[in-house]
C-alpha cells in the first residue's frame, strides 16, 4: 500500500459521532411523527396526548409564571397562529428542504457519477423542474371553493342520510351540499373536502385534488430516484477505490487496521457528509411517502375523501361497541325489541332522499341510498379540523353535565339494537371512483351546464374573500 492508499479513519471523530446520533434521532423522530399523526389518537393514546397538548400547554403556562403574562399571551398566540391559522412556514421549510437537497446534489452529487450514470444528469434536471412545477401548481390551484354564486357548479352529489344531509351551514349561512366540508383553517366551504395541507398552505377538495395526487406522486419518485442513484454512486466510489481491501490508519495511535464495512461506511460518511445527509433524508421521506400515496389510493378505491374515511372510522367504532353493549343487554335480559329497518330513526331518513325538497333554488340531487335508519349520536359525528391523516380530537373532549345525565338515562333504558352497519353510497367502483378524481364532476358538461345556466363563466379564489 502507498501512503495515498491509507485513510485516517479517525479524523473529525466527533463530527462522525454528532452525524450517527443525527441519524438515529432523526429516524427516531420519523417513526414518532408517523405514530402521532397516522397511529395514535389524542383521545385515547396518553403519549400523544402527552406530546400534543400537556406538554405544549405546561410550556405555555410555565412561561406565563416566569416571564409574565405578556410574553406568555405572545406565546400563545404564536402558538395558535402555527397551529390553526394558514401561514407559509412550512412552504418555507420545504423549499429550505427540496432546493437545499438538490443544490448538494447538484453540486457534490454529479461531479462523482460513474459514466454508465452520466444520462442521469440530465433526468435529475427534468425531475427538478417536475418537483417544482408540480408543487407550484398545487399551491395556486383553487380547492373549490362554494359560495353563493357556485352553488349550482359544486351540486353534483346526493345526501347520503349517514354522513351528509340537507341543511344549512350556520357559518356561511349558505345550503351545506354533500360531501363538502367548512375549513376552519381557510375559512371557507370546500367541494369534496378531504383535508387541510400545511405544506401548500390551503385545503385540498375537488378541483385540485389530482394536482396533489400527481405533487405526491412526482415526490415519491424522486426520492425514491435520489436515494437509488445516490447509493448506486457511493458503491461506484468503494468499487473504485477497492475500499474494503484497502488499509487505515488509527489517526491517535497510528495503528493499522484492515478495511471492514464499518469501517468504510465510517470513512464513506466522513468524507461525503452531505450526499450521505441526503441518502438518509430521501430514504427515510421515500418510505413515508410511499405509505402516505398508498393511503390516498385506498381512499380513492373506496370512494372515500379523508374527512369521510375519518368519520366512517367514528361510525364504525360506534357501532362495533353498540353492537357489543347490546349482546351483553341480550344475555342480561336488559336489551330492547330487535332493530326495525322501517322504524323512525334521528340520523338515517329510509332507503331514499326525498326528490322534492329545494333549497336556495337549487334541487338537491337525488338517488337510492340503500341505508336502513339508525340512530347515531351527535358527538360521533362531530364536525372537526382534518389534516393529512385524519381529524383531530376536538379542543374540548370532556363530557358535560348533560351529556352525563344522558348517559346515565340511557343506560337505566332498554340497550337497543343499532342495527346493520350503513352503506357508503359513494363508493361507485375503482375506476370510476378514480374517474371521479381526474375528471371532477364539476367540470364535467353536465356541471359546466348548470353553471352556465346562472350565467357564470368561471370562479376563482377571489370570490372567497369577496363572500366570507
Amino acid at each position: 500500500q502507498t501512503p495515498f492508499a491509507l485513510a485516517r479513519v479517525n479524523d473529525g471523530k466527533m463530527s462522525q459521532v454528532v452525524l450517527i446520533m443525527s441519524v438515529v434521532l432523526y429516524i427516531l423522530f420519523f417513526f414518532l411523527m408517523v405514530y402521532l399523526c397516522i397511529l395514535a389518537d389524542p383521545a385515547e393514546s396518553t403519549l400523544s396526548r402527552l406530546l400534543t397538548e400537556d406538554i405544549p400547554n405546561g410550556i405555555l403556562k410555565l412561561l406565563e409564571r416566569c416571564i409574565g403574562p405578556k410574553v406568555g399571551d405572545s406565546a400563545s398566540r404564536m402558538s395558535n397562529y402555527l397551529c390553526y391559522e394558514p401561514n407559509p412556514v412550512l412552504q418555507i421549510v420545504y423549499l429550505i428542504i427540496v432546493l437545499g437537497s438538490w443544490s448538494i446534489m447538484f453540486t457534490y452529487g454529479y461531479i462523482l457519477m460513474p459514466e454508465y450514470l452520466k444520462w442521469h444528469k440530465y433526468s435529475g434536471y427534468v425531475l427538478f423542474v417536475l418537483c417544482m412545477w408540480s408543487w407550484r401548481k398545487t399551491c395556486n390551484a383553487p380547492p373549490g371553493f362554494i359560495t353563493a354564486r357556485s352553488l349550482a357548479k359544486y351540486d353534483n352529489y346526493p345526501y347520503d342520510e349517514v354522513l351528509f344531509s340537507a341543511r344549512i351551514c350556520p357559518t356561511a349561512n349558505i345550503r351545506k351540499l354533500a360531501r363538502s366540508k367548512y375549513d376552519r383553517m381557510s375559512k371557507a366551504h370546500i367541494a369534496r373536502f378531504d383535508h387541510f395541507c400545511a405544506w401548500i398552505n390551503q385545503p385540498v377538495g375537488e378541483d385540485n385534488y389530482r394536482y396533489f395526487l400527481t405533487f405526491l406522486f412526482v415526490h415519491v419518485f424522486m426520492c425514491w430516484y435520489g436515494a437509488i442513484i445516490t447509493a448506486l454512486i457511493f458503491m461506484n466510489e468503494v468499487q473504485e477505490k477497492d475500499l474494503l481491501n484497502v488499509t487505515f490508519i488509527d489517526s491517535r495511535t497510528g495503528e493499522l487496521m484492515k478495511a471492514t464495512k464499518f469501517i468504510v461506511f465510517q470513512f464513506m460518511l466522513a468524507r461525503y457528509m452531505p450526499l450521505a445527509a441526503i441518502l438518509l433524508l430521501m430514504s427515510v421521506m421515500a418510505v413515508m411517502l410511499t405509505g402516505f400515496l398508498g393511503f390516498h389510493v385506498y381512499l380513492i378505491s373506496k370512494g372515500m375523501t379523508t374527512n369521510e374515511y375519518y368519520k366512517w372510522s367514528q361510525i364504525k367504532q360506534w357501532h362495533k361497541e353498540s353492537k357489543k353493549k347490546y349482546a351483553q343487554a341480550l344475555k342480561h335480559g336488559k336489551a330492547g325489541p330487535p332493530h326495525d329497518p322501517t322504524s323512525s330513526g334521528t340520523s338515517f331518513q329510509g332507503p331514499f332522499v326525498s326528490a322534492s325538497t329545494k333549497h336556495q333554488n337549487h334541487t338537491v340531487a337525488t338517488t337510492p341510498v340503500g341505508n336502513a335508519k339508525i340512530n347515531v349520536p351527535e358527538k360521533v359525528l362531530a364536525d372537526v379540523d382534518v389534516g393529512c391523516t385524519g381529524g383531530a380530537s376536538p379542543a374540548n373532549d370532556e363530557p358535560s353535565k348533560e351529556d352525563r345525565k344522558s348517559e346515565k338515562n340511557q343506560q337505566e333504558d332498554l340497550v337497543q339494537d343499532p342495527g346493520p352497519l350503513p352503506n357508503h353510497l359513494y363508493d361507485l367502483g375503482f375506476v370510476q371512483n378514480v374517474r371521479e378524481v381526474f375528471f371532477p364532476r364539476s367540470l364535467r358538461p353536465p356541471g359546466q351546464r348548470k353553471w352556465n345556466k346562472f350565467g357564470y363563466t368561471g370562479i376563482n379564489a377571489k370570490e372567497k374573500t369577496k363572500t366570507h
